[in-house]
């Protein structure tokens, strides 16, 4: 069997002699393949196109500037972004926040809260939220939320013309009484699944989903706006993350909680309102 080391070495003439054969074959191969693919893709499918002019087909492959069809329909324009909420926490609002006064606020409450959320902030039916020590942030955003007109929903139609005569001081007052008043709920509910329990405590790794303590725990560590869920109206709970799973309500910044509620099965939606409900409340 013969090698590569018992055939005669090719002359250093005939190697230079051959090396221009090997390029320019090569070239040719190339330059066939590239061809091919433009007529394949461009040329030939274009060959329906009256007027046809194959060279501006081929600067036009080639993205050459000025070969652009006349004829292409114009781009759509862009959809006009809709904002998830108008509320951005700056010095300014933190500000209003902090030196909110509640006592104001217990007065506009008598006015016009009283009839939907009662003086404790107990919501007279159970599709109304419980506002009880509820974050004055998360109050504050929701009520400036329904006021632009970008939360919509289950509630929008009967909070929206409630909030309009209200100015942004009126409602950070508002935020700042109902966040003083004492909670119902000290503790969550015991008896729920334990997989309701690992969905707060440590979420679910397997779908990407954080647990709930993350932004609604007792550290609240999550974005400001985030609201205390202990407590919270069963009914009115798992409303809610059922308009954000639908896509209803859209006011959560950056979608968290729509990619979040479209994930949980409809066991873990009434399995969590349970585990936050006030005890007088849980169905």
């Amino acid at each position: 069997m013969s090698t590569a080391h018992d055939r005669p070495a090719v002359p250093a003439e005939q190697e230079a002699l051959d090396r221009p054969w090997r390029r320019w074959a090569s070239i040719g191969v190339i330059g066939f393949v590239f061809g091919s693919l433009v007529l394949g893709f461009w040329v030939v499918p274009e060959s329906q196109v009256p007027g046809l002019d194959p060279w501006a087909t081929i600067c036009r492959s080639l993205g050459v500037p000025g070969y652009a069809r006349s004829d292409a329909p114009p781009a759509p324009p862009p959809s006009p972004a809709v904002p998830v909420t108008n509320v951005s926490w700056t010095p300014a609002s933190r500000s209003l926040l902090a030196n909110a006064s509640a006592e104001r606020g217990s007065k506009i409450a008598a006015e016009i809260c009283v009839a939907c959320h009662g003086t404790d902030g107990v919501g007279i039916a159970p599709n109304y939220p419980n506002l009880t020590r509820q974050s004055a942030a998360a109050i504050y955003k929701q009520l400036q939320d329904y006021k632009s007109g970008v939360r919509t929903g289950v509630m929008a139609a009967v909070m929206a013309p409630m909030v309009q005569g209200l100015d942004e001081q009126q409602m950070a007052d508002v935020a700042a009484y109902y966040a003083s008043v004492p909670p119902r709920a000290s503790r969550p509910a015991s008896n729920v699944p334990r997989e309701i329990v690992d969905l707060v405590k440590i979420g679910s790794p397997a779908r990407a989903l954080p647990p709930c303590d993350a932004c609604h725990g007792v550290n609240m560590s999550g974005p400001e706006e985030s609201p205390v869920l202990l407590g919270q109206s069963p009914t009115y709970f798992e409303e809610q993350l059922l308009a954000f799973a639908r896509g209803e309500r859209h006011n959560d910044i950056y979608g968290r909680m729509r990619v979040i509620a479209r994930q949980l099965t409809p066991d873990e939606i009434r399995g969590l309102a349970a585990y936050y409900a006030p005890p007088a409340q849980m169905q």
